[in-house]
């Protein structure tokens, strides 16, 4: 089964590399600058957002 959305936890790994708090993860959802879907009290990052945000991340990698 292909997975649809991603913990606050994984897009910490996928996209900052463990760069970034979850808290400031958090943070970033809660302005908006991270899409998500909220079910009851948790937080999830739909797979369209992880997979631009990762190919965005690539693109700049090969310019710079």
């Amino acid at each position: 089964m292909e997975k649809l959305y991603y913990t606050p936890k994984e897009v910490r790994t996928l996209i900052f590399d463990n760069h970034l708090s979850i808290s400031s993860i958090m943070c970033l959802i809660h302005n908006g600058q991270i899409e998500s879907v909220r079910f009851n009290h948790k937080f999830f990052i739909p797979k369209s957002f992880v997979e631009r945000m990762i190919a965005k991340a690539n693109n700049s990698k090969k310019i710079g």
